[in-house]
């Protein structure tokens, strides 16, 4: 009775495999993407033009961060990449000092996550920062979804990227869905930063859809 009445307070099976019955989960049981509809999006030759937008996000254990860019491509479509990747967390308030100052692009960031702590530091440097609540952070992974299943996403087939999707799962968020570190099957902090990234490009283009400021 005592399992029974935990599990039913679990919404993925797979977190609770991993929680309550101590497994191993080394693959997801429904992916988020279909087979082949990540792969189809790639082309190492795209090139963001214009404006970027800069996603951050930091794991839960520190050990990672992850920088995304996303801008349009030429064709129209809506353009995200890995820009840094390092272990830590020190070394991101610098590199995004350094972006800014070279593309003058705002930054991302779920202020409710690890990635959190970069705020203050961030603000002390004048960079422009927009700061995702629990709404935003739900909104972010809708848009990376639909982006990606309407095909209207192009990405530069970086490693990296590439697992992260393959790794993601989901979890409720209120009525919608958000991305799911502790069920995801590998770690997902560039996924995370891209769908950071997206979200700012995508609201700058719909102001009258989203805020232009958030806060958590």
């Amino acid at each position: 009775d005592a399992i029974r009445a935990e599990f039913d307070t679990y919404t993925d099976i797979n977190e609770w495999r991993r929680a309550g019955l101590n497994q191993w989960i080394t693959q997801q049981a429904e992916p988020v993407f279909a087979d082949g509809v990540w792969e189809a999006l790639a082309d190492s030759g795209s090139q963001l033009v214009g404006d970027p937008v800069f996603g951050v996000d930091v794991s839960r254990d520190r050990s990672e961060a992850v920088i995304c860019s996303a801008g349009w491509a030429s064709d129209g479509r809506s353009h995200v990449e890995v820009v840094d990747s390092r272990n830590g967390s020190r070394w991101v308030v610098e590199r995004l000092v350094e972006l800014y100052e070279r593309w003058h692009g705002t930054v991302l960031l779920d202020g409710g996550s690890s990635a959190g702590s970069l705020i203050a530091d961030l603000e002390a440097a004048n960079v422009p920062l927009r700061i995702m609540g629990s709404r935003d952070v739900a909104r972010a992974c809708g848009k990376f979804r639909d982006a990606v299943t309407d095909g209207v996403l192009v990405h530069l087939d970086q490693p990296l990227l590439n697992d992260a999707v393959q790794a993601a799962a989901l979890r409720d968020l209120g009525d919608a869905q958000a991305w799911n570190r502790r069920s995801a099957t590998a770690s997902i902090t560039a996924l995370i930063a891209a769908s950071n990234a997206l979200y700012g490009l995508a609201s700058d283009a719909n102001s009258g859809d989203d805020p232009g400021v958030w806060f958590l």
